[in-house]
């Protein structure tokens, strides 16, 4: 067996050499599988940059259709708002119309409440006639004083009493 000098030949190229066979034709398929390696990359750096104008057109077209879709949008969003504000000035009137509607009942029953009570304060006969006259609902109301007393002032806070120290010593 033949063992190669490590010195002359640290990594056993001449073995290797003569193992392969030495026609000419390894070198023209590692020369065609280069080139095909060469080709491959080429053909892949094309996709990639056609894929990425894909994606850059894509990305234009979704621009203009939102953009386009705006408008719609907003004319669909203005119309749901006149319509809210429509709904709102009808919900006003008929509020002012109930409001009126309720002050009409309450004036017809006070109204009523008058007619009724008429009859019963007419004077009996041989009274004067201003002694049997009333006027309901005109009670006089007693006027609140402008300030209530009060038996807590200011000076009373600031300083306590003189015998509650006695009646909380301890003896």
């Amino acid at each position: 067996m033949f063992q190669p000098n490590p010195k002359a030949d640290p990594y056993g190229e001449q073995e290797i050499r003569r193992r392969l066979p030495s026609s000419n034709w390894l070198k023209f398929v590692q020369i065609g599988l280069t080139g095909l390696l060469a080709l491959m990359g080429y053909w892949l750096a094309i996709k990639t940059s056609d894929n990425g104008h894909s994606l850059q057109h894509l990305n234009q077209r979704i621009r203009a259709l939102e953009t386009s879709r705006g408008p719609d949008q907003t004319r669909k969003l203005q119309e749901q708002l006149r319509a809210m504000a429509d709904r709102l000035q009808t919900l006003e009137a008929e509020n002012d119309r109930l409001q009126s509607i309720e002050l009409r009942q309450s004036q017809e029953r006070q109204m009523r409440l008058l007619q009724q009570a008429a009859p019963a304060s007419r004077p009996a006969p041989g009274t004067p006639s201003s002694l049997g006259k009333r006027m309901p609902y005109m009670v006089p109301v007693p006027k609140m004083p402008e300030r209530l007393p009060s038996a807590i002032t200011p000076r009373s806070l600031q300083k306590p009493p003189e015998n509650l120290g006695s009646s909380l010593a301890t003896p």
